[in-house]
């Protein structure tokens, strides 16, 4: 498939966003498309965005410095997602592009592409297998190799598979995870009952 590198109908996300230095507006409309405020407010709260923009300095006026060093990683991928939606891209490419945010920034670039691209085709390098496992197909590489290709379904049920056996790998590491965080909320728990107990 070839694809005209100067096209606006295609975009990537990459593990570290990219954005251009100016105000908010220009990061989010660097091509001037949009002529509704409207329409940018729109953007920013599917992305969950809008608050910050508002309480940030000058709001969609506000200066942004080189590559927005000043904001998080997550805000500024999220930036850059609804500069994607804004551009009404067909073609979308995710490249570890939620590798680097936060937990609740990571759910908020999911559910922004999962809703704002819905006709969109979306090609996903990932390592979180959450973040593929309503994706069409799946293709599995190890070692420059492919070693597996279909739907999710189809991976989950090869008994030995490659696909399997990392799902059931990331679910194990999620539960131990939880199980850990909550052995160490009952700790802080017992610890400050103790506590006013001597008081």
């Amino acid at each position: 498939m070839m694809i005209d590198t100067n096209s606006r109908s295609w975009c990537a996300f990459r593990q570290t966003p990219v954005i251009f230095s100016g105000t908010i507006r220009f990061a989010i409309d660097p091509w001037g498309d949009c002529k509704s405020d409207a329409e940018l407010w729109r953007i920013l709260k599917m992305v969950e965005i809008d608050d910050f923009v508002r309480s940030f300095p000058g709001g969609l006026d506000g200066r942004v410095d080189e590559n927005a060093s000043s904001f998080s990683v997550g805000e500024r991928q999220l930036l850059c997602v609804a500069r994607a939606l804004l551009r009404k891209s067909k073609i979308v490419l995710l490249d570890e592009s939620t590798a680097s945010v936060d937990a609740h920034s990571d759910m908020v670039v999911q559910k922004a592409i999962d809703e704002g691209f819905r006709d969109a085709t979306i090609f996903v390098i990932a390592h979180r297998l959450h973040t593929i496992i309503d994706s069409d197909v799946i293709a599995v590489m190890e070692t420059g190799r492919l070693r597996e290709f279909g739907a999710p379904s189809e991976l989950l049920n090869i008994p030995e598979g490659l696909f399997k056996k990392m799902w059931d790998q990331e679910n194990a590491n999620a539960a131990a995870a939880a199980a850990h965080q909550e052995q160490l909320m009952q700790e802080q728990q017992d610890q400050q009952a103790a506590e006013d107990g001597k008081n």
